[in-house]
């Protein structure tokens, strides 16, 4: 159902936890893939996404252009963006399967509360964002549904 993009560059010490809640979900069938799109690390991100499965891309690449390369390769029709510095709290699959249900057109962007995590996406860290989207609504861009959780203030986004 999902294919999840992760652009990295130097995340060894982020990407584990990022990764440790798509287990579950992968096992229940909601998560089908994740890919890793590298530009160049020095670290041991690399290797960490590949003990954990992810299908890699290393190109030195912009972010923007680290999500556009994700996304590309992406199999599946809705595709979760997640920073690599983010994690997902539990529960998150039930808001994510109830949104694309409800709206199956719709892409959602799960904002998070300073310090805490995002809503029901429980992303931690001082507000990155997570965006789930059909794949056919990242091509017409347009305005996301914002998810009924609480927005960090504007000046802790990132």
């Amino acid at each position: 159902m999902i294919s999840v993009v992760i652009p990295t560059l130097n995340d060894e010490a982020v990407l584990g936890r990022t990764l440790q809640p798509l287990v579950a979900a992968a096992i229940d069938g909601l998560v089908s893939e994740v890919i890793v799109v590298d530009a160049g690390s020095t670290d041991a991100t690399l290797e960490i996404a590949d003990d954990a499965g992810c299908r890699i891309i290393e190109e030195a690449l912009s972010s923007d252009d680290r999500w556009g390369a994700g996304e590309t390769i992406a199999r599946r029709d809705w595709i979760l963006r997640l920073e690599p510095r983010a994690w997902l709290s539990p529960g998150w699959e039930a808001a994510a399967r109830d949104h694309m249900e409800r709206h199956p057109g719709r892409s959602a962007v799960f904002p998070g509360k300073a310090g805490g995590t995002l809503g029901w996406l429980g992303l931690g860290a001082p507000a990155p964002l997570a965006r789930l989207a059909p794949v056919a609504r990242l091509s017409k861009g347009g305005a996301p549904r914002r998810m009924a959780v609480p927005l960090a203030p504007l000046n802790q986004r990132r």
